[in-house]
């Protein structure tokens, strides 16, 4: 089957997400994703700013944005003041460490507690992986070389030094003409969050009817949480029509293939839609995506399903180059498929 791959600005993914995304009051406030299932999402993240502005150019930190984000994806806009722009724009992303903060307090004083109750004040010299270098008095001594791992119960810092950050940050320089809080809205590309969909299919006795489940496995490895997201998926990628294709698989091969079989009463809810060349598929609820976490969530349910078995003849070529037909071995599972499974005592449940 041949696929086509475009390169897509990122500005129309932003202009594309944002129009996802819309509905609701325009003052609500709260974060919504759109995953596409290539690695990277939408963030579109509402909020009231903590501090008030005052007329004219404001610093602004925007905290708690993704690590993995694309800076110059970043879409800002002020709902209280529609004139509200950025000036600057810097992405913060020099987070706090240990060794950082050693390195901060180079030439200036520390405080560090041994686990067997000694204490050593004095200034910062120097420090590798293996100990600290510590003066009482810069010229007079004394010199205390600590030891560092287990033997260094805690340091104390006068105070976080400037430059370094708990989290990373957008730092803005925001022009305004109304004083005051302001709602804001900021959307950005988000890499390393991936989506998935599985589907557990349970057979009854007799192979004529199943039970359907699908679900969504969700990949957080942006660096940030989402709390509470309204979440959208996108699947797809542009491709060539499927109707020149006598033989396929996904979801054109069942729409096309499929509903050739008899006419029947029952009918399923297709809970996507068409977007573009993307199929879109919106979670009921709110949900909380933590950070290095897979979540999964549950997206279509089906009961007593009608099944109909077919052998699917395909040409194919053997190592020599001759054609043979394939006809699949219902006794056998495929190389690599999950395996079928039955329901205890032979009764599906809600049959």
């Amino acid at each position: 089957m041949k696929r086509f791959a475009f390169n897509i600005p990122i500005s129309v993914l932003l202009t594309a997400g944002c129009a996802l995304a819309q509905g609701g009051a325009e003052s609500q406030t709260g974060v919504k994703l759109t995953i596409y299932n290539d690695n990277f999402a939408l963030v579109k993240d509402r909020r009231v700013l903590d501090d008030a502005l005052k007329k004219g150019i404001n610093l602004i930190r925007f905290r708690d944005v993704a690590a993995t984000i694309v800076p110059e994806s970043v879409y800002f806009r002020s709902l209280t003041d529609p004139d509200a722009s950025v000036v600057e724009q810097n992405y913060e992303f020099d987070l706090v460490s240990a060794d950082k903060l050693l390195t901060k307090y180079i030439d200036k004083p520390i405080t560090v507690h041994t686990a067997d109750g000694n204490l050593y004040e004095g200034v910062l010299m120097s420090f590798d992986g293996r100990q600290l270098v510590l003066a009482k008095d810069r010229e007079k001594g004394p010199i205390f070389m600590v030891e560092r791992g287990e033997n260094i119960k805690r340091i104390q810092f006068s105070s976080l030094p400037e430059g370094l950050l708990t989290r990373p940050t957008l730092v803005w320089e925001l022009a305004t003409g109304t004083e005051g809080k302001h709602a804001v809205e900021v959307s950005y590309i988000a890499n390393k969050i991936q989506w998935r969909a599985d589907y557990n299919l349970v057979l009854s006795p007799d192979d004529k009817k199943l039970d359907v489940s699908g679900w969504v496995t969700i990949r957080n490895n942006t660096g940030t949480a989402y709390k509470d997201a309204a979440i959208k998926l996108l699947a797809g990628d542009p491709r060539i029509d499927y109707r020149t294709h006598q033989f396929g698989y996904g979801q054109e091969y069942y729409k096309t293939m499929l509903t050739r079989l008899a006419p029947t009463t029952q009918k399923g809810e297709d809970v996507s839609r068409a977007f573009g060349e993307y199929r879109m598929y919106t979670l009921k609820e709110p949900t909380t995506v933590n950070n290095n976490q897979i979540k999964q969530i549950e997206l279509i349910t089906a009961t007593a399903v009608p099944v109909m078995e077919r052998a699917l003849l395909g040409p194919g070529l053997r190592q020599g180059g001759e054609q043979e037909s394939q006809r699949p071995d219902r006794n056998r599972e495929p190389s690599g498929s999950k395996p079928r499974h039955r329901a205890a005592e032979g009764q599906v449940p809600g049959l």
